[in-house]
């Protein structure tokens, strides 16, 4: 009755999915699985990254009897926190001992097992942002470590490969001293995020830290300092900055964990992550394992759609990178295998990035540019969506913009396997702007990089001809052709990379520079 009247007082009451809550569990408790199933409803339409309601409205329509129902709101809890423990829930849930066993058996016919029971974290990874500790001497700035934990929880679960804990969850360890692995543990994840906030007269210190739950290792640390003019304008950068940083550490991570594993153990996630780590070694041979890997991972679990996003972008690199005599069967692997995943899942942003690349294969530039704007619209920062929006624009005459493009990426994803894309891309933007001195200089940059592929021998080739340097371009010519021997006239007639306008150009500078016409 005092909950009835508390919500009756005041319906709008900031802290209303609190008493809702409250009074769904006493409806479980007191074993009326219909009004506990009402209230709890109810709650969550309050407040829907609220742990508790999911896990009072799991156990009501289990104890109820309806067990799809109550393994649907399991998997809400499940995605707010993932493996919760019968530990967890004793010590954040139960106000009386005597329901505890009731709770739980309303969870059990929901499907729920005691993650302190299994041996396995789940394979998608999972990640706890824990409070950011305030280390200024105001304590008037908590709400400014708070805030900035809260925005990088935010902006970690647009990353639809990761499980991220909930706000509510990890803030109960808001002004605890931390055990990281016991905090992985109890939370269920692999992966932590902790952090601290200093603020001393005009400037502002944040440092982050990635730690791998499991071990305690440290995966990726780093600090900022800036200078504090406008609060929220410096928490949003500082967001950005952190979770564009963690997305690459925690695949690099996931790739090592997965190569450690024997092959006769991998799951589906396991494929997957030793795919990608093959696709980034940039040889034919890498690729056809990467193809073979995410097959393998796709015939484990046939609803993975980022295992059919990584399955697109390797059948696409068999025609980027000259792997392959038969571009048309490549391409339509690829097309098919980013269609697939869209069917899962229409907003995987990879998928949307491969299109744009099959696009390009075919010349149908303003189809591939409006793929790789839907890539971006899914996941803001997606560098290869970004790369792939460049390449789009120099193919429909507006080089000046791709540039920009082009540095948005390389900001985005400094140590990006692909980043030499960007060079390449800034390449031809600049001698379609007739830059050919610019152009040199970012192949030049670009074929520093690692596994850095032919192409970009192949546009300073035609830039040195340009600038009238035939002996340079003779030499480019031999490392052409040394880094891909079967590379001729005619095959470059046919690469899409060329711009259309100025196939005919680039075909007499490689003949120019003594390359083979067949």
């Amino acid at each position: 009755p005092y909950l009835e009247t508390a919500i009756r007082l005041n319906p709008d009451d900031i802290r209303g999915d609190i008493y809702l809550e409250l009074l769904a569990e006493a409806h479980l408790n007191n074993r009326d699985y219909d009004q506990a199933v009402v209230w709890a409803r109810k709650s969550i339409e309050r407040k829907r990254d609220f742990l508790h309601p999911h896990i009072i409205l799991s156990s009501s329509l289990g104890n109820r009897g309806d067990t799809a129902d109550a393994a649907k709101a399991l998997a809400d809890c499940v995605q707010l926190h993932p493996n919760f423990t019968e530990q967890f829930l004793t010590l954040n849930f139960y106000r009386n001992p005597a329901d505890k066993d009731h709770i739980l058996e309303g969870l059990r016919k929901a499907g729920w097992k005691d993650a302190d029971k299994q041996s396995e974290l789940p394979d998608k990874p999972s990640i706890a942002v824990l409070p950011f500790d305030n280390l200024s001497v105001d304590p008037e700035q908590e709400y400014f470590s708070d805030g900035i934990t809260e925005d990088i929880i935010t902006a970690l679960s647009r990353l639809r490969s990761f499980f991220v804990i909930a706000r509510n969850t990890t803030f109960t360890f808001k002004g605890q001293a931390v055990d990281v692995q016991a905090n992985a543990s109890d939370l269920g994840v692999r992966y932590v995020l902790e952090g601290s906030v200093r603020k001393a007269g005009s400037r502002v210190r944040v440092t982050a830290q990635l730690i791998d739950g499991g071990t305690g290792n440290h995966i990726w640390a780093e600090k900022y300092d800036r200078e504090l003019e406008d609060i929220f304008a410096l928490q949003d950068e500082i967001t950005a900055t952190v979770v564009i940083a963690i997305g690459p550490e925690l695949s690099r991570a996931e790739q090592d964990r997965a190569r450690r594993k024997r092959p006769d153990d991998l799951g589906a996630w396991d494929c997957y992550q030793r795919g990608i780590w093959h696709v980034w070694r940039s040889t034919a041979e890498d690729n056809t394992e990467a193809v073979r890997l995410f097959n393998q991972a796709t015939g484990i679990d046939p609803h993975f759609a980022d295992a059919y996003s990584g399955l697109a972008a390797a059948h696409l690199r068999q025609i980027m990178l000259g792997y392959t005599d038969d571009a048309r069967q490549a391409r339509e692997a690829g097309t098919d295998a980013a269609k697939r995943a869209l069917v899962i899942d229409d907003q995987d942003a990879g998928a949307y990035a491969a299109l744009s690349m099959a696009a390009q294969f075919t010349r149908e530039n303003a189809a591939a540019a409006e793929a790789a704007r839907k890539a971006l619209a899914i996941s803001p920062s997606h560098a290869f969506a970004h790369m792939s929006l460049g390449i789009s624009l120099n193919h429909l005459g507006q080089p000046g913009e791709s540039l920009a493009v082009f540095d948005e990426a390389e900001t985005l994803s400094p140590r990006d396997p692909m980043i030499w894309l960007c060079f390449l891309g800034r390449a031809v933007a600049h001698i379609l702007l007739d830059d050919f001195g610019a152009a040199v200089a970012a192949c030049r940059k670009g074929a520093e990089l690692p596994h850095a592929p032919y192409m970009l021998q192949f546009h300073l080739l035609y830039a040195l001809t340009k600038l009238s340097r035939p002996g340079e371009a003779r030499k480019v010519g031999e490392e052409l052709l040394r880094l891909k021997p079967d590379f001729t006239v005619g095959f470059a007639r046919r690469h899409p990379g060329v711009p259309e306008e100025l196939v005919a150009d680039y075909m007499d500078a490689l003949k120019e520079a003594g390359i083979p016409e067949e």
